[in-house]
């Protein structure tokens, strides 16, 4: 519902603003075949969850503006721990349509924005994630789950420089600590650069980009493993705006939370278009 341009009202089904990739995941507008480990493995990729609230901002998109997202949601549920076998892990947790606690988790996004050549965000999201009242009666202690992220994006000589970075702290019962983790941290990093516009023949909206993305994520910050680190490059080819072909090489490493290492290699071919 459209009010003004500084306050709006967003109800249903919402993308939550917890950095701005999950804001921008969309694989025509993304230039790596797969999504960085901090989306899929940490926070939740494509994370949408039953909401309201309200969106705005102030300023010119042309020149500088400053922009806002705040909801109630269902949030997290007991999932995370219950539903995940290799300890603490806040995708396990994240399709929640009814919210079984009867307590809205919080969450929201301020953001700066210098035309298309700059921004930089920060994020919040606070919400108890246990059942721990039926019907008004208390059962159980409230156990929240706390995540802040910060993302920026940059422009320069025809450079791209784009990463995220988020925080995790998870309240956890007496008899599951040290056997799920309560803090948990991740980051990623992509460099791209985008080549020969125009230059084919019959194709005049064309262009080729060349990306590098390093990923880390840390599932357990008191303790020496469970861990996944990943270095990915890759390029692909935009034949129009709308539509792209893509590949891409991953290394990475994964570590148990017993410290032992596994490595692996995967090379990924995608394809992606709006319709």
């Amino acid at each position: 519902l459209l009010l003004h341009r500084a306050v709006n009202l967003r109800g249903g089904i919402l993308l939550l603003p917890l950095g701005r990739f999950n804001l921008a995941h969309d694989g025509p507008r993304t230039e790596l075949p797969r999504r960085p480990l901090l989306a899929t493995d940490l926070i939740g990729s494509a994370l949408s969850q039953p909401g309201l609230g309200l969106f705005g901002g102030t300023g010119s998109v042309r020149d500088s503006r400053f922009t806002y997202e705040a909801y109630a949601v269902n949030g997290y549920h007991a999932g995370l721990l219950e539903d995940s076998p290799d300890g603490t892990r806040l995708p396990a947790g994240a399709t929640n349509h009814e919210d079984a606690n009867s307590s809205p988790a919080w969450i929201g996004r301020v953001a700066w924005e210098r035309s298309r050549y700059a921004s930089i965000g920060l994020s919040g999201y606070t919400g108890a994630y246990n059942r721990y009242r039926i019907e008004g009666t208390e059962i159980d202690s409230r156990r929240s789950v706390t995540v802040a992220v910060v993302d920026a994006d940059w422009v320069v000589r025809g450079f791209r420089l784009s990463g995220e970075a988020a925080q995790v702290q998870v309240q956890l019962p007496s008899s599951l600590a040290g056997l799920f983790a309560s803090r948990q941290a991740g980051a990623t990093l992509q460099l791209s650069r985008s080549l020969g516009v125009g230059r084919l023949r019959g194709l005049p909206e064309s262009w080729f980009t060349l990306a590098v993305r390093a990923d880390v994520v840390d599932f357990d910050r008191d303790r020496l493993g469970d861990s996944s680190r990943a270095l990915t490059v890759g390029c692909n080819f935009r034949p129009v705006p709308e539509s792209v072909i893509k590949l891409s090489c991953t290394r990475r490493w994964d570590q148990d939370r017993f410290a032992n290492e596994e490595a692996s290699v995967a090379w990924v071919l995608g394809l992606a278009s709006y319709f």
